[in-house]
């Protein structure tokens, strides 16, 4: 999704936009692990995601 790629690509303000425009937070990738942008953003140890997602998820 594009929000699990700005995540992994760590463009933070991309992350804030997409999820002040409806982006689910929740919502699993489309893999078989159904993996979550928080999940993607804790396996890059990208805090500020982490913070972002758990604040608006």
């Amino acid at each position: 999704s594009p929000l699990q790629f700005a995540v992994r690509k760590e463009y933070h303000e991309l992350v804030e936009a997409l999820i002040k425009h409806g982006a689910d937070v929740n919502a699993p990738a489309g893999g078989p692990e159904g993996e979550t942008a928080l999940h993607t953003a804790l396996r890059h140890e990208d805090l500020q995601s982490v913070e972002v997602l758990l604040e608006k998820g």
